[in-house]
């Protein structure tokens, strides 16, 4: 066992802090209560002070109601892709073409990027962000964070960001 006893750890029991707490609030032996002080029932209930009114919380400047952002009223446009020739109906999950510039469904490219690029067994195409893509391999198949990037391939270019971008920037950021 340790220290105090109690369970192993050092704690004082609850009754022990209400027979601290009514010690402090007390007056020292020896020196007498105000009597206009009211006294604590005697039945064990709680003390029966009248409350005091909340304090006036300070006055700054009035606060505007929240308005819900609108959304634009003009549906963005759906235009087809080059690739596959079916319609880009979430325009915020195409990609640029390379050559031209022009909306891409996301899955095309990767599908281009695929039959076009040569891989060793077990490598794996992802997209890692900003525009290019990755061929993985894992050190351990197991462990799906151990994977090195063995070639980045850039597709869109940073610099120059696509005219028809901006629409669909403008839609999700209204801030």
């Amino acid at each position: 066992m340790s220290g105090s006893e109690r369970g192993g750890n050092n704690r004082r029991k609850p009754s022990a802090k209400r027979r601290d707490r009514a010690e402090a609030a007390s007056p020292p032996r020896g020196i007498r209560e105000d009597p206009g002080r009211k006294k604590r029932d005697k039945g064990g209930g709680r003390e029966s002070f009248a409350k005091a009114p909340p304090a006036p919380r300070p006055q700054g400047p009035p606060r505007l109601k929240w308005t819900p952002i609108r959304p634009p009223s003009t549906p963005l446009p759906v235009p087809d892709c080059p690739v596959c020739g079916k319609a880009i109906r979430d325009l915020a999950q195409a990609i640029s073409d390379r050559k031209t510039g022009s909306p891409v469904h996301f899955d095309c490219i990767l599908e281009k990027i695929t039959k076009n690029e040569t891989r060793d067994a077990g490598d794996v195409i992802s997209y890692i962000g900003g525009g290019r893509f990755g061929v993985l391999a894992w050190q351990n198949p197991q462990e799906p964070r151990s994977f090195r990037i063995k070639r980045i391939i850039e597709w869109e270019n940073k610099e120059d960001r696509a005219v028809w971008r901006k629409p669909v920037a403008d839609r999700f950021s209204m801030t």
